[in-house]
């Protein structure tokens, strides 16, 4: 293996437009896609079926259209860091893993596995707060008081509660969006494509479809990582997954898969478009 290749060193300027670029990216994918998750956790906590347009009319009585912000606080500030970081984790992996030669589709979504893995430290806490704040029909919740509560009866590690089905989402979804973000690329040659107008909407296409394709495998693990976050005990992955099961077959793990998908659609697509825009900008 040729040494100089392996640890050639990648330019401080390139290392600043990945964080810039993708912190821009996440602020403006959490305004789009956040009403559309607080429906999504709803129907994933709810006790019974329901339907999606009854979770939005509760919602909107209750609180107005703020409420469909709800818990989007913490998403919106501590986000842009994290997304910002999960790009660039996504950067710096991906040169080193391509001198192997390894199938493409193999090192896109191994690139994104790991930069999704890198992300638990400081997302496992983000959703918990969201979740709880989400799942809250009272409008009361309050994430400084649980935040101190949280430490004052469980300490640090309560609040990674959930992150095994945390980490078995982010992972594997990631480096599905990865390597299906890649791949309708190719098939729609959007490296080719010569319309300005044409590339853009090739683009929102490209990366909406490899983030409803990459949700759709990890969807079911979104739903027990919900209940698990939001139970008041503590709960494991196998229990919820049979508690489920029992209630409604896999169907019942795919609540709330409409709104997600409303949600992954524009979020990814802008996502990733902002974060390519803004990433050739730059450099």
């Amino acid at each position: 293996m040729d040494e100089e290749l392996m640890y050639t060193p990648i330019k401080q300027e390139s290392v600043l437009s990945f964080y810039l670029s993708g912190a821009v990216a996440g602020f403006i994918s959490i305004l789009v896609s956040h009403p559309a998750d607080t429906v999504k956790v709803r129907l994933q906590c709810a006790e019974a079926s329901v339907r999606a347009s009854t979770v939005c009319k509760s919602i909107y009585q209750k609180s107005g259209f703020r409420g469909f912000f709800s818990g989007v606080s913490a998403p919106l500030f501590f986000r842009s860091p994290i997304t910002a970081w999960f790009f660039t984790s996504h950067e710096l992996i991906k040169p080193r893993l391509e001198i192997f030669g390894w199938q493409r589709d193999i090192t896109n979504f191994l690139c994104g596995a790991w930069a999704g893995c890198t992300l638990l430290p400081i997302l496992v806490p983000i959703e918990l707060f969201k979740c709880k704040s989400q799942s809250d029909k009272t409008g009361r919740y309050n994430m400084a008081k649980d935040f101190k509560h949280i430490m004052r009866t469980e300490g640090p590690k309560g609040l990674y509660k959930g992150t095994a089905s945390t980490f078995l989402r982010e992972s594997p979804g990631s480096g599905l969006l990865f390597m299906f973000k890649d791949k309708f690329d190719r098939v729609f040659k959007v490296d080719q494509e010569q319309n300005h107008s044409k590339l853009i909407a090739k683009k929102i296409m490209t990366g909406g479809m490899a983030g409803i394709l990459a949700w759709c495998g990890s969807i079911p693990l979104d739903t027990i990582k919900s209940i698990i976050q939001t139970s008041p005990e503590k709960r494991r992955i196998p229990e919820v997954t049979m508690e489920l099961y029992r209630a409604g077959g896999l169907s019942s793990m795919y609540r709330g898969l409409i709104p997600q998908c409303f949600r992954i659609f524009p979020g990814m697509s802008s996502l990733l478009l902002t974060y390519e825009v803004f990433k050739n900008f730059m450099n």
